[in-house]
């Protein structure tokens, strides 16, 4: 898939497809093409907030919560980043602190392995990607790319006036 690099719209389709190789958990990719949207358009909030969360679940606390900073001084209204930003600050405090407390230990018991907490820190990484991935595109489905304006608001406006209509025919007939 080639991306103009000089279209009007070419920060949107690398922002979009920041969000696919997230879908897939192509972390690297998303971030790629995050950082490539950045460059044609620095304050497009919503390649930020993208950039952020691929840091996110990338294990990459600090450039999370920079990305996401970011995206908030483009877009100091966006809750969902908001969220997201204090996700990653409480996160990145919990690792800086885990740091901090761990000790080298004399073990005398080798028996238990330590792939198992690592595998399932791993898997409750992936379900938390998947959780924010879908908050993510529930709040798409009412955003447009098209530099925040609302889509599909005057449609279901439309909609419901067009059902309350139909209602008032059926009283009336």
């Amino acid at each position: 898939f080639v991306v103009p690099p000089d279209g009007p719209n070419s920060h949107v389709y690398y922002s979009n497809r920041a969000a696919a190789f997230l879908s897939i958990n192509d972390y690297e990719s998303s971030i790629d093409d995050s950082e490539r949207a950045l460059s044609l358009k620095p304050d497009y909030a919503k390649a930020h907030a993208r950039l952020g969360l691929a840091y996110f679940v990338s294990g990459r606390y600090d450039e999370a919560v920079e990305a996401y900073e970011e995206a908030l001084e483009h877009d100091p209204e966006n809750e969902w980043c908001r969220g997201h930003y204090e996700q990653a600050k409480l996160k990145l405090e919990f690792e800086r602190q885990k740091t901090r407390s761990a000790k080298p230990k004399n073990r005398t018991n080798t028996s238990q392995p330590h792939l198992s907490h690592s595998s399932q820190e791993q898997q409750q990484q992936q379900q938390q990607h998947r959780q924010i991935y879908q908050e993510e595109r529930d709040q798409e489905d009412f955003q447009s790319d098209d530099e925040g304006e609302e889509e599909g608001v005057e449609g279901e406006e439309e909609e419901e006036e067009e059902e309350e209509e139909e209602e008032e025919e059926e009283d009336d007939g």
